[in-house]
């Protein structure tokens, strides 16, 4: 006889969260990169950071975009 086991995890927070970064505009969207940094989308500037998880410091990838909800990798 055959058995299936069913092993279901659920990620939940253990009441302790950690804030990376301040100062983001209207975060909308972020995304992690083949750098290991994440790509966060601030719609409300028209602009995408780049996070290092590493160090927390935070640079500009892009701006100039049009103010609105910026995807990344999506609709």
């Amino acid at each position: 006889m055959k058995r299936l086991i069913l092993i279901v995890l659920w990620m939940m927070p253990l009441a302790a969260h950690a804030q990376l970064v301040e100062g983001l505009a209207g975060a909308s969207g972020s995304t992690v990169g083949p750098d290991g940094a994440l790509y966060v989308t601030e719609g409300a500037v028209g602009r995408i950071s780049r996070i290092d998880p590493q160090t927390g410091a935070m640079t500009t990838f892009a701006e100039g975009l049009p103010p609105s909800r910026i995807g990344i990798g999506g609709a």
